[in-house]
């Protein structure tokens, strides 16, 4: 028995981004140098979580800003009815 894989075209693959709601709590990832993503975090509510070193922003607050460029979406899933901001 002999197989043979045929590749027909060869195409960069997206995965389909993931969309939140306006309530969810996103985790936002900002590095220890970046005082002014800071700040604008701080700004759009956002709160520090030691446990994960991640900042928790509701979307709503930070959709079409830079900081949506900064969302970690498969750090772990944080519904608005899961914790409170």
């Amino acid at each position: 028995l002999k197989t043979v894989e045929l590749i027909v075209e060869k195409v960069p693959w997206n995965p389909p981004s993931r969309t939140f709601d306006d309530n969810d709590l996103v985790p936002v990832k900002i590095g220890y140098d970046e005082k002014d993503l800071r700040e604008t975090t701080k700004a759009a509510k956002g709160r520090w979580n030691p446990e994960a070193k991640l900042w928790l922003v509701r979307y709503g607050n930070i959709k079409g800003t830079i900081l949506e460029k900064h969302i970690i979406s498969d750090a772990f899933p944080v519904s608005a009815k899961d914790k409170s901001i």
